[in-house]
Parts: C-alpha cells; sequence; structure tokens
C-alpha cells in the first residue's frame, strides 16, 4: 500500500486499518509505504 496523501484524512487512513486489521490473517501483515517529500 501506498500513496496515503490520497486517503484525505486520517479518519480515512483510520478506517482503511480497520478494515485491514479485520481482513488480515493473524500471521498476516500490512506494509505501509508514503512519500516522504508529501506533507499532509
Amino acid at each position: 500500500m501506498h500513496s496515503l496523501h490520497l486517503f484525505r484524512s486520517f479518519a480515512h487512513i483510520e478506517s482503511l486499518l480497520r478494515e485491514a486489521r479485520r481482513a488480515l490473517h493473524k500471521q498476516g501483515a500490512l506494509f505501509l509505504l508514503d512519500h516522504f517529500d508529501f506533507f499532509f
């Protein structure tokens, strides 16, 4: 997953992370990569 700034708000990012937690297997992993030169 990348470009978190496209989610527009912290509330949208939170809902994404909640859904990922629900969908991932207990041993699963979610990798986040954002652009370092973008300011939220």
